[in-house]
């Protein structure tokens, strides 16, 4: 009986170092894609504000952009993760 215990307590805890460890990975690749969406989205605004000198067109241009954008964007960065 010791001897299982004494197994499940270490496989217990490589469990929990692997899930610490993919844990860190997930938030290591979402701050590396946030980081990256942000300034694509940022070039994308910028090119449609400098398009239109009307405050509410280029409102309204940025909005278009980033609507379209969005879903290209992310599709790609997501091939990483199979779908189920």
């Amino acid at each position: 009986m010791r001897e299982i215990d004494q197994e499940t307590r270490i496989l217990g805890d490589l469990l929990a170092g692997d899930q610490k460890r993919t844990r860190q990975l997930l938030e290591d690749l979402a701050e590396t894609l946030k980081g990256a969406a942000g300034e694509h989205l940022r070039s994308v605004t910028d090119g449609a504000l400098q398009l239109d000198a009307d405050l509410a067109g280029a409102e309204r241009q940025a909005k278009e952009r980033i609507t379209e954008e969005v879903p290209a964007y992310f599709t790609g960065k997501l091939e990483f993760f199979p779908p189920k």
